[in-house]
């Protein structure tokens, strides 16, 4: 690492544990960061923009919580996840039958579920600065993945899991949307 790169991943990783991130989770996504600039063979800041905005987008999401939006059916779901918990949170949701068809402007996945046929999707994020993302949203495309969000370096994609197992991919009995009938978090136990 360049001293101006680990002068940047250093404030970062400082301005993510002031903004109430734990240390761990702080210094894991700078990592993960770090590791995509230094592929892209680009600085930090320049992949990313300045650190305390970044700092900003990655950790506005996380008070959000679990909620529903005004008027959404039983069958329509909001929810968050800091950055290290979402990954794992959309494959088990993907996996409940739910589809998110975008982020809000707090970064907050909006969820659907079918009511009649609901079936399994699966979920990728990339890390990717805004000159790579045309290019990889085209790459994924052709695989069958599609483009749903971004927030801050992050792109999120999605595909109906019947796009490889086929008929498989189709739930017989979907679980109650998590968080149902309580104000937990996802992820939270």
């Amino acid at each position: 690492m360049t001293g101006k790169t680990t002068a940047y991943a250093e404030r970062l990783s400082a301005l993510l544990r002031e903004r109430g991130m734990a240390p761990a989770r702080a210094e894991e996504l700078v990592a993960e960061l770090t590791a995509y600039a230094a592929e892209a063979g680009s600085p930090l800041e320049e992949e990313f923009g300045p650190a305390g905005e970044l700092a900003d987008q990655l950790t506005r999401r996380e008070g959000a919580g679990a909620v529903d939006g005004p008027g959404d059916g039983p069958d329509t779901w909001v929810w968050t996840a800091d950055a290290l918990q979402e990954v794992e949170l959309l494959a088990r949701f993907g996996g409940q039958g739910w589809e998110a068809e975008r982020l809000d402007r707090l970064g907050r996945f909006v969820c659907s579920r079918d009511r009649q046929t609901p079936l399994r999707w699966s979920y990728r994020r990339e890390t990717t600065g805004g000159r790579h993302r045309e290019q990889l949203t085209a790459r994924l495309a052709t695989e069958g993945w599609e483009l749903f969000g971004t927030w801050g370096p992050f792109a999120y994609f999605k595909r109906p899991e019947a796009a490889v197992t086929g008929p498989a991919a189709q739930l017989s009995a979907p679980p109650r949307r998590p968080g149902a009938g309580s104000t937990s978090r996802p992820g939270s136990s």
